[in-house]
């Protein structure tokens, strides 16, 4: 406390020695007068933190003597009232932080204190208590108000910021929080001695599930493959552990087990769905249990039930594709993914899955289409992008998958259509919006995805079907309403859309199949009822819609599987249950509905398969890949 130095009061006081008033009386004593002389404050300094505080002074006043003097006035003022203001009570109130002189006054006495605002931490308020996050990577920010015991918040206080676990969930040094794990975990502000809380918990929520395949194509039944799912939250991070179950919608086609494995059952399509917390994917099954079977001169090439190609018979020229030249009287495995194949007189054109065409054998005309005529042992590249193909006596056809479609090869009748007799050894294009096409001898029959059919090259016998026995080296429209169509030597079986199957050109051996050997230059209507249809050198064999397996024409080599060597002019039923037929030169490959594949006719070189070179009357069953 500072007290102000006084001004001397000069006291002057008349003594009386016995000296008489006037009038001779005595003279009165005078009254002393209290003067101020010092201030005397309490407490002697303050010091307040919180704003709004507010702490009570006193003054003592004391006279020239040191007596206290009661009820004498003062007055009080603050050197800075923005920080500190002071009532006439003498009540000090903090206003903001800084320092302020309080100077208490009577007269001309004063006395002052220092009043120090400093601002403590007492409480933390954050903007939440609590923080839920449903995605791994997600943020939030908290703010913290420092409040001082008044509720006053605490302006420009150094903040701490801590996570109770950081594999949960982390917090910056602005208090922005980052969700890492599922779990909980508590983030502390703290400034001084004060803290706050708030509780974060991570539980990831469904927003999308992903399955490692949206298709699955089984070839064969009993095939299994597993699907995986991948189940993330809205920020696309994975949800481990998350149950996922799986259904399939036709078990009859494929099943699914609790853990995602798809196992094909029998042909058709099933939709297998997984869902999590009710957010589901699907994957398309697709189960095509086939064995392709397909014959040519003297060979034939099998497609195995999962895309395994193989080969057996005549390899002379190297058509089965086994890298040798050696003829092979059981199925040998020559390439695998193969998704069709044709097999031509010495020759063969392989459909790999990937759409690319591959060829083996024969190429003196360049039906290889490789750019050369260099026989071939191995199969080798031809084109990309193919959708189907056809291989003829010396020519192959081949259609794109953009429906345009491409002939090379042996061209002396015309029978590429590309308008020349000229071979050709790297394929040429010939027409567009072609659905299918076969190739025969030597004339090729197409259908136009508008059902039309047409025809080019050898029509001597009226292999064409457009009413002449000339040839053509450009094709010729011969009919509507076709759905396929099959090529034979010098004979074209013509199957419509109705079901109806029609029959032109030589007739020599009753191929045709309408009673009688004479040729035809018009197609003529044979059977209704059709399915398929797959004309060989000069017997056409036929399988009906309830299964059942008819032959007709030449049948010397027991190429019907009727038991005999009889020719006929008109179809014999030979089996049933038969799913799919292909007619070689002089053999036929059979395949049942039950997946077997048996085979007729000539087996003088192995094309049989059957493991001799006996020739059969009836069809033998073919065991592949066993």
């Amino acid at each position: 406390m500072k007290v102000r130095s006084l001004i001397p009061v000069l006291l002057l006081g008349v003594l009386s020695c016995g000296g008489d008033a006037p009038g001779g009386g005595s003279t009165p004593t005078q009254p002393v007068v209290q003067v101020p002389t010092s201030i005397q404050l309490s407490p002697s300094s303050v010091t307040l933190t919180s704003l709004g505080q507010a702490a009570t002074l006193t003054a003592t006043v004391r006279d020239q003597a040191g007596s206290v003097m009661a009820g004498a006035p003062v007055s009080w003022a603050s050197s800075d009232a923005s920080i500190a203001n002071v009532a006439s009570s003498g009540v000090v109130t903090a206003i903001s932080n800084g320092t302020a002189t309080i100077t208490a006054s009577t007269g001309p006495t004063s006395a002052t204190l220092l009043v120090t605002i400093g601002q403590e931490a007492a409480s933390i308020d954050l903007s939440a208590d609590t923080i839920v996050f449903e995605n791994l990577g997600e943020t939030a920010p908290l703010t913290a108000n420092v409040l001082d015991a008044l509720g006053t918040i605490v302006e420009g206080v150094s903040l701490q910021w801590s996570s109770s676990d950081t594999l949960i969930a982390t917090v910056d040094s602005t208090g922005l929080v980052t969700s890492i794990e599922n779990g909980d975990a508590t983030i502390t502000a703290t400034s001084g001695a004060a803290s706050a809380t708030a509780s974060v918990n991570v539980t990831q929520a469904v927003a999308s599930l992903a399955l490692s395949e949206d298709t699955l194509q089984f070839t064969s039944v009993g095939d299994t493959a597993r699907l995986t799912a991948t189940v993330t939250d809205a920020g696309g991070a994975t949800i481990e552990g998350e149950t996922v179950t799986w259904a399939t919608s036709d078990a009859a086609v494929a099943t699914v087990s609790s853990a995602g494995l798809v196992t094909s059952v029998a042909d058709g399509t099933a939709t297998i769905t997984a869902t999590s917390d009710s957010v589901s994917a699907v994957a398309s099954v697709t189960v095509t249990y086939v064995v392709l079977a397909s014959g040519g001169g003297f060979h034939t090439m099998i497609i195995e039930a999962g895309g395994t190609l193989w080969g057996t018979g005549w390899n002379t020229d190297g058509e089965l594709g086994d890298g040798s030249r050696t003829k092979r009287i059981t199925p040998v495995q020559i390439m695998t993914d193969v998704s069709a194949v044709s097999a031509g007189y010495h020759h063969t054109m392989t459909l790999k899955s990937d759409g690319t065409l591959w060829a083996t054998g024969r190429n003196e005309f360049g039906q290889l289409g490789d750019g050369t005529t260099t026989d071939r042992s191995t199969p080798v590249q031809v084109m990309t992008d193919v959708a189907s193909v056809s291989a003829g006596q010396t020519h192959t056809m081949i259609l794109k998958t953009d429906g345009t479609l491409w002939g090379t090869g042996d061209n002396l009748y015309g029978e590429l259509g590309d308008g020349t007799t000229t071979a050709r050894a790297t394929p040429v294009q010939i027409m567009t919006d072609v659905a299918t096409v076969s190739a025969g001898n030597h004339h090729t029959m197409i259908v136009k995805a508008d059902g039309t059919l047409w025809g080019t090259g050898w029509n001597v016998s009226g292999a064409l079907g457009d009413g002449t026995t000339t040839d053509r080296s450009t094709p010729v429209q011969v009919t509507t309403n076709v759905s396929s169509v099959s090529a034979g030597a010098g004979h074209t079986m013509v199957l419509k859309t109705d079901g109806s199957l029609w029959a032109t050109g030589d007739n020599g051996d009753g191929e045709l199949g309408d009673g009688t050997t004479t040729d035809r230059s018009t197609p003529v209507q044979v059977m209704t009822g059709v399915a398929l249809v797959s004309a060989g050198s000069h017997h056409t064999m036929i399988v009906k819609a309830d299964g059942t397996l008819w032959g007709v024409g030449s049948n010397g080599n027991g190429e019907f599987g009727d038991g005999t060597r009889t020719d006929r002019s008109t179809p014999v039923q030979v089996m049933t249950g038969v799913a799919a037929v292909s007619a070689g030169y002089f053999h036929t490959m059979i395949l049942t509905e039950g997946g077997g594949l048996w085979a007729t006719g000539s087996n003088g070189n192995g094309q049989l398969g059957d493991g001799s070179i006996v020739s059969k009357l009836t069809p033998v069953q073919v065991t592949v890949g066993l």
